[in-house]
């Protein structure tokens, strides 16, 4: 079992994320995908985007809410850093997710639980999670 799941606390929420996104920028740097050609979207063209980082505010609404299924494999909920899943995902708008986001969509419920959460915050944690997508 990784060390992340058995210590918990903000402490260690945050040494996870750093974790994730170190290790998505290496995925992503290394990705045989890469040929050069660039895919536009709402949340911009893959050469434009430049690394989400969340506010403190948006640390704690992401380790409360976000974090109880988007880091568990088991809840079938998209991963942060799972670049094919949240391409797929994406691959529907932006406003469409965040449409999807409001009212739940499958297994997770409406806001995601965020439900003091406005559209613009979840914006932001979805270009989070969705990074190199």
């Amino acid at each position: 079992m990784p060390w992340f799941w058995v210590y918990s606390g903000k402490g260690t929420v945050l040494l996870l994320l750093i974790f994730i996104s170190l290790i998505g920028g290496v995925l992503t740097a290394c990705s045989p995908e890469d040929t050069g050609q660039t895919a536009s979207s709402e949340l911009g063209s893959s050469t434009d985007r430049k690394v989400v980082e969340l506010t403190p505010e948006l640390v704690t609404i992401f380790s409360q809410d976000c974090a109880q299924c988007h880091t568990k494999a088991s809840t079938g909920a998209p991963l942060v850093g799972d670049i094919q899943a949240w391409r797929e995902i994406l691959s529907k708008g932006l406003e469409a997710t965040l449409e999807r986001t409001f009212n739940g969509y499958g297994g997770m419920p409406p806001a995601g639980r965020c439900f003091e959460c406005s559209p613009e915050q979840l914006t932001q944690l979805i270009r989070f999670m969705s990074q190199g997508a």
